[in-house]
């Protein structure tokens, strides 16, 4: 009799885990200047179909909706006094299927005249094992670099 409540306790927790979804990092930003980690992580539903991205750094963690990514604008993942350095746009990217993604950062602040701003293209989408990935020209890649300067992010590489 106890091993089948054992049994039984253990398939509900199974189960609770396996609706839960999960979490996977997607992406690890590294500031060149003072070697700060910023992780990107993907969270998806028990059908291991997107639900949101997460942005954690040392100062905070930031949910970042599809939705909002999707829009015109974009998600803001950093904002210094009132201006966008940093954010997230796409115009196709599917919880299912992954999509195109924009990562747009200031690249020159410019007082009297419109900002300057560059942009990384990047893909996420599923591997051969049904895993969430980030691909840069058709390779899969884990690790971004960024240059930052006193507005804005000067250069950005992916290793």
């Amino acid at each position: 009799m106890k091993l089948k409540s054992i049994y039984v306790s253990f398939l509900l927790l199974m189960s609770v885990n396996i609706a839960m979804g999960k979490s996977n990092l997607l992406a690890t930003i590294t500031r060149t200047d003072n070697n700060e980690k910023i992780q990107i992580k993907l969270n998806t539903d028990e059908n291991n179909d997107l639900k949101y991205i997460k942005v954690i750094s040392i100062k905070r963690t930031q949910k970042v909706p599809l939705d909002k990514i999707r829009s015109k604008n974009g998600a803001t993942l950093l904002r210094k006094r009132g201006i966008k350095v940093a954010r997230l746009q796409s115009d196709d990217l599917d919880k299912v299927f992954g999509g195109h993604v924009k990562f747009i950062y200031l690249k020159k602040f410019n007082v009297f005249s419109r900002n300057e701003y560059g942009a990384l293209r990047l893909k996420i989408l599923k591997d051969k094992n049904d895993k969430w990935s980030l691909y840069k020209n058709g390779k899969s890649t884990k690790n971004i670099f960024v240059t930052p300067y006193r507005w804005g992010i000067k250069k950005v590489e992916i290793k």
